[in-house]
Order: structure tokens, then C-alpha cells, then sequence
């Protein structure tokens, strides 16, 4: 936990610094953000490092064809940058590791053939697509690039986007 202690109001300071768990920084008339910021990212590293060594440990087998790291980690509990160097290192034998979702081999390629058929025109037409083979939102975009397309951004609208 982190303290914020102003100089002037400080009476309990030496209590608060024998604390263990506790992180106290002082200030005077003005908050320090950098320093806060500094510490928040210094208790995400240490928690994203526990959270590699977890994971490493466990033996984890996945039965869905696309699992996506935002579902590992609200059921795990893990910080969702450790579980993508996890896998990204770490993947599972059958699976392709892509930047939000690990994609099983023959779900890609069956992915790929419905994508070919299907010939989308723009991003708008390919989620479509996708959504109706039950691909989550947020990994559709890895599974059009695990599929070979390129997706040109010519404008904020998804129904121009091509694909």
C-alpha cells in the first residue's frame, strides 16, 4: 500500500515507517506523481515477476480452439502482461501465440478457409465473419493476421477499412 504523508501533518510518521508493507512517501505542498508513478510501476513488476514464476510452474491444457489472455487472466487472477511473455515464450504444443490470444493450429487454418470463402471486403465484413464462427472481439484482429491479411487503416470508419 502506498501512504501519502504531508511533511506538515506527519505526527504518526515513525509508526507508519516501521510498516513492512507499508510504502510512505512525503511531500511538500505538492503531490509527487513521478514518484508515485515509480512506485506503482516497481509493485507491477514485482507482482508481474511472482505471477512468471506461477505460471511456469503450472502445467496448463487448453480444450477451447481460441483462448484469448484477458479469459486466463480474469479466471486466473494473473496480471494479463505476465500470462502474454508466458505464452509468448511458453506456448502450448498446437497453438500459435498471437499479441492478445493463443490460436490452436487447425482453428487457424479452418479460420483461414472460411475467411477465403467468405471474402471480406472490409474489417466491418471480416469481424462480421468471424463473429458468426464464435471468435471473440478481441482476437479477431490477431486471427486476420495469423491468416495473412493486412489490415490498411484509410479511415476511423471499420465499414471502409480494407482488409
Amino acid at each position: 500500500m502506498i501512504v501519502l504523508v504531508d511533511e506538515k501533518l506527519a505526527a504518526a510518521d515513525a509508526q507508519l515507517q516501521q510498516n513492512p508493507h507499508l510504502t510512505v512517501i512525503k511531500y511538500k505542498r505538492k503531490l509527487p506523481i513521478h514518484q508515485v508513478i515509480n512506485v506503482l510501476q516497481q509493485l507491477s513488476s514485482k507482482q508481474e515477476e511472482t505471477h512468471l514464476d506461477f505460471l511456469k510452474n503450472m502445467k496448463i491444457q487448453f480444450t477451447e480452439p481460441i483462448v484469448t489472455y484477458k479469459s486466463i487472466a480474469e479466471q486466473t487472477g494473473f496480471n494479463i502482461e505476465a500470462i502474454k511473455k508466458h505464452f509468448c515464450v511458453n506456448t502450448p504444443q498446437g497453438y500459435t501465440a498471437a499479441a492478445n490470444c493463443l490460436i490452436r493450429e487447425d482453428e487457424k487454418a479452418r479460420l483461414k478457409n472460411t475467411l477465403a470463402t467468405a471474402k471480406p471486403a472490409s474489417l466491418k465484413d471480416a469481424y462480421s465473419v468471424l463473429q458468426r464462427e464464435g471468435v471473440p472481439l478481441e482476437a479477431a484482429e490477431d486471427i486476420l493476421k495469423e491468416a495473412g491479411y493486412k489490415i490498411r487503416y484509410t479511415t476511423l470508419n471499420p465499414a471502409i477499412i480494407s482488409v
